[in-house]
C-alpha cells in the first residue's frame, strides 16, 4: 500500500511538474506583432504567385481572356514593379 501511495505521489508530482512547465512554455510565446502578420502574409502571397508564374506554361504568357485586360505576363511584371514601389520606400530608398 505504501508503495501504491508513494508510486501515486510521484505521478502527480511529474504531472503537476510537467503541466507548469506547459503553461509556463505558452504563457512565453508572445502574440505576433503587426509585423510580423504583414510579413507572413507578405511572403505567403508571393509564395503563391511564384507558384502561379511556374506552373504556367511559358508559351501562354501572352493569353488574355479578351482585348480590354493586361496578358498573364503583363500582370506578373505589374506585381513585380508594384513590389519596387512599395518595398523601395520602406526600405528607405
Amino acid at each position: 500500500m505504501k508503495r501504491v501511495a508513494s508510486f501515486l505521489t510521484v505521478l502527480l508530482f511529474a504531472l503537476a511538474t510537467g503541466a507548469t512547465v506547459t503553461l509556463a512554455q505558452a504563457a512565453a510565446k508572445k502574440a505576433p506583432g503587426p509585423e510580423q502578420i504583414l510579413l507572413h502574409q507578405w511572403n505567403a502571397i508571393g509564395n503563391k504567385v511564384i507558384a502561379m508564374a511556374e506552373d504556367w506554361p511559358a508559351d501562354k504568357y501572352d493569353y488574355r481572356p479578351n482585348d480590354q485586360v493586361r496578358t498573364f505576363g503583363q500582370i506578373l511584371a505589374h506585381i513585380a514593379e508594384v513590389n519596387y514601389f512599395a518595398i523601395n520606400p520602406a526600405q528607405g530608398k
